[in-house]
């Protein structure tokens, strides 16, 4: 049974992959990966925004606050597909699983999809706080 409120449920932009860093050397000449060329799509536009409940399990451990952030793939009729958690905070607490099952429900509007590349990706986070 889940109960409490989640204030600012969903941040819902974008980021930065966590750790990036500058090159700094010339990069060597090879063929384009186009996995690695998947664009980000940066202010996504929701038709189901992610809607993320404060886990039980948090509430068991006394914790108040926490945060997830999740990586997925876009499909082209805005369904999210192969998430992932890139950040939980803290760990252990059920925020990485209540943000993987949100994004499973989650979905974007034709028009956020309408420039993204085939291998579009989301990214984007939910801070949580039981009140």
């Amino acid at each position: 049974m889940r109960m409490g409120l989640v204030v600012a449920t969903a941040v819902l932009a974008a980021f930065a992959p966590l750790g990036a860093k500058a090159q700094t050397t010339a990069p060597t000449p090879t063929a384009p990966n186009q996995e690695a060329l998947a664009s980000v799509i940066g202010m996504p536009q929701w038709e189901r925004p992610p809607a993320v409940e404060f886990p039980a399990a948090a509430m068991n451990q006394r914790i108040s606050t926490g945060r997830a952030g999740v990586e997925c793939g876009v499909q082209a009729d805005g369904r999210l597909t192969n998430c992932k958690v890139i950040l939980e905070q803290p760990t252990g607490a059920g925020f990485g699983e209540e943000i993987l099952r949100a994004a499973s429900e989650a979905r974007l509007t034709r028009r956020s999809m309408s420039n993204a590349a085939p291998n579009a990706m989301v990214r984007f986070t939910a801070n949580f706080i039981l009140q």
